[in-house]
């Protein structure tokens, strides 16, 4: 039941006929099998919770939001915002009246490593720095968000009466600033400066342009990458973000849809272009769904072979050849009356049209364009010639 009414959407997805199998609509709809779709939305909800993780998130805890009822009352929140610094040249150091220390922060993802850094500058000489590893699967957000957190952790832990802190993540500066946030690493950096203003000091948050010549900001990048790459310690941070459980939980759909689509009797023509469902989504992502390419892709449409097979014409064989049957196959790779339009897209594309060589066409972005081209332009055509 669930599949009879999923073939039936997927269809009018991807435009194709409806005589077409439910694993070809999927595959051009991008769809998963709603079965495994309502299983995937299951385990990522009890991940979550923090309940039933299996052996996939063992060990490791989810960054999860602040519950709302740990959030101070707005009240006893002090304001805090950040100011934009294009250049730190001493023009921009006067008009904003930057005294005292500054902390520049950093993140840093490289080579799939993620590190972090924070360095301390005092009267234009580096004084102090720290270097702080993330577990592979933490984004640099996350890192940027650590490094301004170990930053603001400092300065409550100092005696200066004002320090300026400068990172050059917009992003997390707009999480830390904003009204109401639920970010683990916000909330704790915001009682920090809450504990900070009570004190009667102050710090104030500076965002820089990345790469812009700026002394610190350089340094706490190269010291960023440099913990990424090098640092052996246990990991400074270690929460992996929902982005990673989304990722690791699509990724187990994606096999087991894959094990499901390679086994079955059904789509044979469209796994001759997308024998990989993973491959087949990342592809037809970036293609327009047409009528004329989802016959190609299913060889459902105005062929003699499928015409035939409903009584719609006498013969399934085509006529450059009595002997040779008309599916979408033959049209593309074979049949003589393509022949001018294949040798040009041949010699255009550098490779050989045959079925074999239909998935790596389809992967580089310019040979696929004008191999569906190619290949709407033929199906158009018989179609045409079929109904003459």
């Amino acid at each position: 039941m669930l599949d009879a009414v999923q073939r039936s959407v997927a269809l009018k997805a991807c435009r194709a006929h409806r005589t077409v199998s439910l694993h070809s609509a999927l595959i051009l709809a991008r769809l998963l099998p709603l079965d495994i779709r309502v299983r995937e939305v299951a385990w990522l909800y009890e991940v979550k919770r923090g309940k039933d993780l299996g052996d996939t998130f063992v060990d490791r805890e989810l960054e999860r939001p602040v519950y709302f009822g740990d959030l101070p009352h707005p009240a006893h929140v002090p304001e805090i915002g950040y100011e934009s610094v294009e250049d730190l040249d001493p023009q921009t150091v006067d008009r904003l009246a930057v005294v005292g220390p500054r902390i520049f922060t950093d993140g840093s993802r490289i080579e799939g490593k993620v590190g972090a850094a924070l360095t301390e500058w005092r009267d234009g000489r580096e004084t102090w720095y720290s270097t702080l590893r993330l577990d592979p699967f933490c984004t640099v957000f996350q890192a940027e968000m650590v490094a301004l957190q170990r930053a603001i952790r400092r300065v409550k832990n100092g005696k200066d009466g004002l320090v300026n802190i400068f990172s050059d993540s917009r992003s997390s500066l707009e999480v830390l600033a904003g009204p109401k946030t639920y970010h683990p690493l916000a909330h704790e950096a915001r009682r920090d400066i809450s504990e900070i203003v009570a004190e009667g000091r102050a710090v104030r948050l500076f965002w820089v342009r990345a790469h812009a010549g700026i002394a610190g900001n350089e340094r706490a990048d190269e010291l960023a990458r440099r913990a990424a790459l090098t640092k052996k310690t246990a990991a400074d941070y270690d929460r992996f973000p929902l982005s990673y459980a989304k990722r690791v939980i699509r990724a187990a759909s994606l096999e087991e849809w894959q094990e499901r689509y390679a086994e079955g009797g059904t789509g044979e023509i469209t796994k001759c272009f997308f024998p990989r469902v993973e491959q087949a989504y990342r592809v037809l992502r970036k293609t327009e769904m047409t009528s004329h390419l989802a016959q190609t892709l299913t060889g459902h449409g105005g062929f003699s072979q499928y015409l035939h097979r409903f009584k719609l014409k006498d013969s399934p064989y085509c006529a450059c050849d009595p002997a040779k049957i008309q599916d979408v196959l033959h049209v593309l790779e074979e049949c003589p009356m393509f022949l001018r339009e294949r040798v040009a897209l041949e010699t255009e594309i550098d490779v050989i049209v045959g079925r074999g060589e239909f998935p790596t066409i389809v992967e580089d972005d310019q040979k696929r364009a004008k191999f569906l081209d190619f290949c709407c332009k033929v199906t158009e055509k018989t179609s045409k010639l079929n109904r003459d």
